[in-house]
């Protein structure tokens, strides 16, 4: 009996530490609720121009490379004279989880850097601000539900979206190391020219009311290979458009 009661708490043990583990994983497209179609997901570059008023005021790339399971996306966006931002997100495509994020950014008088690990909810992340002689730290050590803002933006054309869809998520800002309450939701079906060409697109809203967040209304293209054609920076006046 006593052998029996041992064999029976250590089956229960081990099941309690895979439910555990399973709990701790995050695959993408489970935490924003939506299926995901990464067949189309290759390597490739696309190029945008930031607007104020139909004014260029700043430019964004956006890289992505593949090889077997590992993606790298590489964020480059650049406001003219003002700042500079480099975001390097690595995405294992396999368990559909960020593994690492790296952020610098450069603007009038000093520059930020942050280095981010995770580890399906676990997320631990470095950052340093220096402005002049004041250097400032921030760092995140924390297990939560969260999605990255840079890769939701990033894998947007290839998330299976249905008219009228609503979905709340944690958001984490990569370059503030904030977590936003966000809101996400399809709108309608628009028509938007751009200077690389009219496009029928699928209009979303992605939008926060907390402190310090940035809210868009973003413009992805129904034709293959779908594409973001154009984001709305909400509240500022900028739009970002596809050039090619």
């Amino acid at each position: 009996m006593k052998k029996a009661r041992i064999v029976i708490l250590s089956v229960y043990c081990l099941f309690v530490h895979l439910v555990t583990f399973a709990q701790q994983r995050q695959p993408f497209g489970a935490q924003v609720a939506m299926e995901m179609d990464l067949s189309k997901l290759i390597s490739n570059t696309t190029h945008y121009i930031m607007k104020v008023k139909g004014k260029k005021v700043g430019s964004w790339e956006w890289q992505v490379k593949r090889r077997g399971r590992k993606v790298t996306f590489k964020d480059i966006s650049i406001l003219d004279g003002q700042v500079r931002e480099d975001a390097l997100i690595m995405f294992d495509a396999k368990l559909m989880e960020v593994t690492s994020m790296d952020v610098k950014m450069k603007f009038n008088g000093g520059n930020l850097i942050g280095k981010v690990k995770a580890d399906g909810t676990h997320i631990k992340a470095d950052y340093v601000l220096k402005k002049g002689e004041q250097t400032q730290k921030k760092q995140v050590d924390t297990t939560l539900r969260w999605v990255a803002r840079p890769l939701l933006i990033g894998l947007m054309p290839y998330i299976k979206l249905k008219p009228k869809q609503v979905q709340k998520m944690n958001v984490f800002s990569l370059t503030s190391a904030n977590f936003w309450k966000m809101q996400l939701e399809v709108l309608e079906e628009v028509i938007v020219r751009v200077p690389a060409g009219e496009f029928q697109t699928q209009k979303i809203a992605l939008r926060s009311k907390d402190p310090g967040s940035v809210s868009n209304i973003i413009y992805v293209s129904k034709s293959l290979p779908r594409k973001i054609i154009r984001v709305d920076v909400v509240g500022r006046g900028m739009k970002i458009e596809l050039v090619k």
